[in-house]
């Protein structure tokens, strides 16, 4: 179906999307340690997935930039990035939005089953 790279610190949530997203048939790849944003893209450079699915957390920053900068280059621009955060205060959505994700979910409205099930439907409409 296609690679996933997911990035975040809520390893629970993470392992969760992780595997039901392999049980839909993706490959998925995982990046737990966020504090370097430079090595983060790196990776995605290198593994070169279709989607990027990144977990918003504190410190917010860090995230932001990861972000920013896969937006910034040329070879990850075009990539679709789905951002899901418990910061789902409207000026922490802008943030988010602004910073280059393509989409946005409420973690505190979110379950694993309905992320997956809109996750599909969003890139079949895309193909």
């Amino acid at each position: 179906m296609g690679e996933i790279f997911l990035v975040g610190k809520d390893i629970n949530f993470l392992s969760g999307v992780r595997s039901k997203l392999a049980v839909e048939g993706f490959v998925v790849d995982m990046e737990k340690d966020i504090s370097d944003a430079v090595r983060v893209v790196h990776n995605l450079k290198r593994k070169k997935p279709g989607y990027l699915v990144v977990e918003v957390n504190n410190p917010f920053v860090h995230f932001l930039e990861i972000i920013q900068r896969t937006k910034r280059e040329e070879d990850l621009a075009h990539l679709p990035i789905f951002a899901f955060s418990v910061l789902s205060a409207p000026e922490f959505q802008d943030k988010i939005l602004t910073a280059g994700a393509d989409y946005f979910f409420p973690k505190d409205e979110l379950d694993l089953d309905s992320f997956i099930f809109s996750f599909k439907r969003i890139i079949k409409n895309k193909s």
